[in-house]
């Protein structure tokens, strides 16, 4: 009898304190948009206050070709970019975006407008239109932040959580340098994301539409940048969904269903593959060639490199990954985890067993990573909550501003060194050392004289100088006469920054050093460093 009086008193309680419940889908609504607004506004600022780096100096060697074959494209009319080291969804992108600027303005962007003394060594003659480019990328890389941020909320309820994941995003210096380049690492980051928030609805919900977006997701991923492993996530979400039905054929239609969107995106962002499919598997296996043969300066000891990449860039991330597989055998997002941790440590198995290594390749692992974290803090929080790990916290009963403060500064906290990480990153693109290294050479070196000038060195003015172009003044031969020998971090620095795996050319570089001396060195960014006849 008293129980049940317990349990009437209870209720009653309940019915007065409707505060209690769950707020209303309106004010649900108005703070999704507040957070979405907030990682929104962070990620933009750290974007667009350097997009138009550099200009009209093109200072990232893959921009100015990733352009010009989608401007080839659009100037013959062809949806056929006749090279395939990437499938072809940004080249469409560029393609299209030529095409309207021509309806817009009469003029379009061609490989006229692009100048080159060798690679990374750039410039432009419409800066604006590549403005706009690059603006396409950044939409990409925030639409990154706004899925974590989404998709956490939805997955856990935790607004806060959700909040410090979308910041992880907005705040990671390699999504944000990434960002500023019209390359294709950001669409393939990009929908990826995507592809993960669709698994994660297929196995949630599992209905028709879920899985066609998820296809949808996936045929872009694969579009961008052959990504492959994105089907992972979606056949394990289909599985535990599924589970003893999954080799039904009602199930199995809808993995078909998946599968044939994918195929049918796929060929819609790459039409080539349907007219061009010679040119595509050659280039394709030009590409799986490459990252096994190797590139110069940028291979070998891949683990180790991404690893420590992944540590400067958001520290969090790999405590947060490990906490997830601890909650995936014990927490309430055991299916979540095993969906986005599937992917997670497929793709970092395949991209650490390769032998070229570049950290752009890092860019569709971190929103897996950013996603595992954000369920790893919000199983931590449940657990708290619970008042298993830590009692006292449950005890404390701090009031609701108490709370919101020791949450802002847990996520000032964790993301405070990535806002810095990134400041400093997007500080560095301007490359000042360049502008610094052609200014003493037009002070210090006479009209006329021969100045070596390596990959990602300086533009000079061929008039004022006998430009000679190399590679790597570490490897390639030198004309003996040179008053100059410009020398890169992202040139032979590839090299001289590593003496332990490159013996042979630090020897060859102690050999120029014979001949020539170190006449200044400019470190505020990719150092360059100028060499000239030593004094006798």
């Amino acid at each position: 009898m008293r129980s049940t009086v317990l349990t009437l008193t209870q209720a009653t309680e309940v019915q007065e304190r409707p505060e209690s419940g769950p707020p209303p889908r309106s004010r649900r609504r108005r703070d999704l948009l507040v957070d979405l607004g907030i990682v929104a506004a962070v990620a933009l600022v750290l974007r667009l206050s350097e997009v138009g780096f550099g200009l009209p100096a093109m200072l990232n060697s893959d921009e100015p070709w990733n352009i010009t074959v989608g401007t080839d494209m659009a100037a013959h009319g062809d949806w056929d970019p006749h090279y395939f080291s990437y499938p072809s969804l940004m080249y469409d992108v560029v393609a299209v975006a030529d095409r309207i600027q021509r309806l817009l303005t009469g003029h379009m962007l061609t490989a006229a407008d692009f100048g080159s003394q060798g690679m990374g060594i750039n410039q432009t003659s419409d800066p604006d239109m590549v403005v706009a480019l690059r603006l396409i990328t950044v939409a990409l890389s925030v639409g990154i932040c706004l899925l974590l941020c989404g998709v956490v909320r939805r997955v856990t309820g935790r607004r806060w959580v959700a909040v410090g994941a979308g910041l992880l995003g907005a705040t990671s210096p390699l999504l944000v340098g990434n960002a500023l380049y019209v390359t294709p690492d950001t669409y393939s980051a990009f929908f990826t994301a995507a592809t993960l928030a669709g698994a994660l609805a297929v196995v949630r919900r599992g209905s028709r539409l879920d899985y066609v977006l998820a296809g949808i997701a996936v045929g872009c991923a694969l579009g961008s940048k052959y990504n492959f492993m994105c089907a992972v996530p979606v056949v394990v979400a289909y599985l535990l969904h599924e589970g003893k039905n999954a080799w039904r054929w009602r199930a199995l239609i809808s993995l078909a269903l998946t599968g044939a969107v994918a195929a049918a995106t796929f060929a819609l962002t790459t039409p080539a593959l349907l007219f061009d499919s010679n040119s595509l598997v050659t280039g394709l296996q030009s590409e799986l060639t490459h990252y096994s043969a190797g590139h110069s300066g940028a291979q070998g000891g891949a683990l180790g490199f991404y690893l420590s990449d992944l540590l400067h860039d958001q520290a969090v991330l790999l405590p947060g990954a490990a906490v997830a597989i601890a909650a995936a055998c014990f927490g309430r997002f055991r299916k979540e985890i095993l969906v986005v941790g599937s992917f997670a440590v497929g793709y970092f198995a395949l991209i650490s067993s390769e032998v070229v290594r570049f950290d752009r390749d890092l860019l569709p692992l971190l929103p897996a990573l950013m996603l595992l974290t954000g369920f790893s803090v919000a199983w931590l929080v449940e657990l708290a909550a619970a008042g298993r790990p830590v009692a006292w916290l449950r005890a404390a009963r701090l009031p609701q501003p108490a709370r919101l403060a020791v949450a802002s500064l847990v996520v000032i906290a964790v993301t405070l060194p990535a806002v810095l990480g990134a400041t400093r990153n997007v500080q560095a693109l301007d490359e000042a050392p360049r502008a610094e290294a052609a200014a003493w050479l037009q002070a210090h070196v006479p009209q006329g004289s021969t100045v070596v000038d390596e990959h990602y060195g300086p533009w000079l003015d061929t008039t004022e100088f006998h430009v000679v172009e190399v590679g790597y003044a570490v490897i390639d031969p030198l004309p003996s006469n040179a008053a100059a020998i410009v020398i890169t971090q992202n040139g032979s620095g590839r090299f001289l920054d590593y003496p332990a795996q490159n013996a042979d050319q630090m020897a060859d570089y102690d050999t120029l050093l014979q001949t020539y001396c170190v006449a200044v060195k400019y470190t505020d960014g990719p150092w360059v460093e100028i060499l000239t006849p030593c004094q006798k």
